[in-house]
């Protein structure tokens, strides 16, 4: 009977492997997507693989190389894993306007999602979080939003952006309100026809740019940290194109883009990276988008606008040229592989009575948190010749669930 499951389970990963490949329309490496694939039948609340950012595993190295078909094959590969999910959840008519949005521009706008004195509260909240630097050089270096004027000389930033980690997140405060309502988490999972999870919070601050010149993501580039996800962005100001929108190059989001491969068609004397497979990653330069047509979509808003977008589609932030722009992100993912890791992930103080229903916040519950450390630092441990050892000759030793975690880590 065990041999018989064993060659059932050898079967089903071969035959969910070849489909992957099919529809990535590339050569997937075997382990890459065997870690993949353990995850979306038995974990996908964890980040059983956090390691995304190395060579041959690196996310955008992958998703150059399918030329953004690696998304849409996640998808496939989860929803044809969990069928019984896609019956739970039907669209409501507004969903539905979203959802085609989404699919045809790689956005779509919510007006009015919160009203000024939710984003007032909101604002009042976040004054106590710890900020830093986008600068890497300064990055280190923290203080309280509230404090952002008095910060240290030595930051010679005007962007900045927190976690909201180092406080934890009341189910009664504002932003636990927020993320108790369901509304981005069914979003998500209708796009994902599959569960979506809350994989990450940022706070956005930045102040007027007095440096002349755009700088990091103030030029054009796109994001692959999640097999396949979605950015709630909320405005916490009104934006207008003198405050730094917001901006994208519309219809740019997967397999839509053609992504430059040209050293030419990067930004000269910047980030650029060769990855081993021989693609190609940097800030694309506007004059190939202008060759190419492409639309561009400026989000000039009032306080309290949604903005829900596949950021894989090319897009930026403009300087702010007056006073400031603040912006809440919440990224849903249909997996919690990725970044940022359960130690950049806020907590929440939070009892769910039903825990299905609250799933989507796994990471984040105060109850779960040790938990999802302790994981996540096994999953980044490699077997080693005596847990090999023990795992053949006394596999009881292990829960059921952790011989699949160890499989993981071969």
């Amino acid at each position: 009977m065990q041999k018989t499951k064993k060659i059932t389970d050898k079967v089903e990963f071969y035959k969910f492997y070849k489909e992957f490949k099919k529809d990535c329309n590339c050569e997937i490496d075997k382990n890459f997507f065997y870690k993949i694939f353990y995850n979306a039948k038995f974990i996908p609340h964890y980040n059983s693989f956090s390691d995304v950012t190395s060579y041959p595993y690196h996310l955008k190295s992958i998703y150059l190389k399918s030329e953004g078909k690696l998304p849409q094959a996640v998808r496939n590969l989860y929803r044809n894993i969990n069928k019984d999910y896609q019956k739970k959840l039907q669209p409501e008519n507004y969903e539905k306007i979203i959802l085609d949005e989404l699919e045809l521009k790689g956005f779509s706008v919510v007006e009015n999602f919160l009203n000024e004195a939710q984003v007032n509260e909101i604002l009042e909240e976040l004054e106590d979080f710890n900020y830093s630097s986008t600068n890497s050089d300064t990055q280190k270096i923290k203080f309280l939003r509230k404090n952002y004027k008095e910060q240290n000389p030595n930051i010679k930033s005007n962007a900045y952006f927190s976690y909201l980690t180092d406080k934890i997140i009341k189910e009664e405060s504002i932003l636990g309100k927020l993320l108790l309502n369901n509304f981005m988490e069914r979003i998500g999972s209708l796009y994902f026809k599959s569960q979506s999870f809350l994989v990450g919070i940022v706070s956005f601050f930045s102040s007027q740019n007095n440096l002349g010149k755009e700088t990091g993501d103030q030029k054009y580039h796109f994001d692959y940290s999640h097999l396949s996800f979605l950015k709630f962005f909320i405005y916490l100001d009104d934006v207008s194109e003198k405050n730094g929108p917001h901006i994208c190059i519309e219809r740019s989001h997967e397999n839509n883009f053609k992504y430059p491969q040209n050293e030419t068609s990067f930004k000269k004397d910047d980030f650029y990276k060769i990855f081993p497979n021989g693609k190609k990653e940097g800030f694309i330069d506007d004059e190939y988008l202008h060759q190419n047509n492409y639309k561009k979509r400026v989000f000039t808003y009032p306080k309290g606008t949604l903005i829900i977008e596949n950021t894989t589609n090319i897009h930026k932030g403009m300087p702010v040229l007056e006073g400031k722009r603040e912006m809440l992100s919440f990224i849903f993912a249909i997996s919690s592989i990725g970044k940022p890791t359960p130690d950049d992930i806020p907590t929440l103080d939070f009892n769910p009575e039903n825990d299905d229903k609250y799933l989507y916040l796994y990471q984040l519950l105060k109850k779960n948190k040790e938990d999802c450390l302790k994981k996540n630092k096994f999953f980044k441990r490699k077997m080693n010749i005596i847990d090999k050892i023990k795992l053949k000759y006394f596999p009881k030793f292990y829960s059921i669930q952790n011989r699949k975690i160890w499989c993981l880590n071969k």
